[in-house]
């Protein structure tokens, strides 16, 4: 398996009633009932391109864009508009990529609890898998710190806005991974 079936892996789960759902974006968004293994492998595919096609080139873009303009020169505003822009950009991909297969679908009533949700991602990986995942995290988050203290930075730019957007994106990656890896310690 590869890095992106791996990733648009994450996007199923099992219910409390043993069916199959899609959650397009996480667990606040709308889940869809998957009816079979047929249609579940389309939106595998689906899923699995959208993220190939999208976050490879932005991972890859942005770090060539940023090594010849980079964003900590930028004024705050303009690198929020970016930012804001990928966001949107993400956004209108996955609805497009998605609209035709998930409209024949019926959305089940009521989401998993973010219980059942991170229990599913907890059962999906190992301890040292979520360890890692939550310590990565928190590197982050630490490197988002360094980013809105260290006076290495030449110029004022965008640094603490940058430094601030990572430090909240990771805290927030890094209560997700070490829940899942509570839930999963807890199951022994």
């Amino acid at each position: 398996m590869g890095y992106f079936s791996y990733l648009a892996e994450q996007s199923f789960k099992t219910d409390e009633e043993g069916r199959r759902v899609f959650y397009q974006g996480g667990p606040w968004s709308r889940p869809y009932l998957v009816p079979d293994s047929e249609t579940e492998v389309m939106l595998k595919r689906r899923q699995t391109l959208l993220l190939r096609y999208t976050l490879g080139p932005f991972i890859l873009g942005q770090a060539i864009l940023f090594a010849f303009l980079p964003a900590t020169n930028f004024p705050p505003v303009v690198f929020l508009g970016y930012f804001v822009a990928v966001m949107v950009l993400f956004g209108l991909a996955g609805w497009l990529a998605h609209r035709r297969l998930v409209s024949g679908l019926q959305s089940v009533e009521r989401r998993l609890s973010l219980r059942r949700f991170y229990q599913s991602m907890a059962d999906r990986h190992s301890t040292g898998g979520l360890a890692l995942g939550l310590i990565a995290s928190v590197l982050f988050v630490v490197g988002g710190y360094w980013m809105t203290s260290s006076h290495s930075f030449s110029g004022t730019g965008s640094r603490h806005l940058i430094g601030w957007i990572c430090m909240i994106l990771f805290s927030l990656s890094a209560v997700a991974w070490g829940y899942a890896l509570t839930l999963k310690l807890r199951a022994r």
